[in-house]
C-alpha cells in the first residue's frame, strides 16, 4: 500500500486472511510490524492495528477502505492524522 503522509510518500504492507466477515493479519510499516483485526462487510474494510512508535510510545491505527476487485483505496488514521492510500493486492 502507498501512503500519501505529510512528510512524504511511504510503502507499508498489508497481508490479510479473512473468515466470513472477519479480517486477521498483519501490517508492515517502515518502521513496525504488527497484528491487524478487522472486518470486510460488503466492500468496506475496517482494521485495527496497534503499533509502538518511537520513544515507545502506543499507537492505534485506524484503516478503513473500499475494496473493489483486487484494489483498495482508504485512510489510515493515527494520532489525529488521516493518510490516504491506495494499495493493490499482489499475487
Amino acid at each position: 500500500m502507498s501512503l500519501e503522509a505529510p512528510q512524504g510518500s511511504t510503502d507499508a504492507t498489508l497481508i490479510l486472511k479473512q473468515d466470513g466477515e472477519n479480517v486477521t493479519g498483519t501490517y508492515k510499516g517502515p518502521r513496525n510490524e504488527a497484528p491487524a483485526k478487522g472486518t470486510l462487510k460488503g466492500a468496506e474494510l475496517s482494521l485495527t492495528v496497534s503499533i509502538v512508535a518511537a520513544g515507545g510510545q502506543s499507537l492505534t491505527l485506524v484503516i478503513t477502505a473500499k475494496v473493489a476487485d483486487d484494489k483498495m483505496d482508504g485512510s489510515l488514521n493515527f494520532a489525529g492524522q488521516n493518510v490516504p492510500f491506495k494499495a493493490t493486492k499482489k499475487p
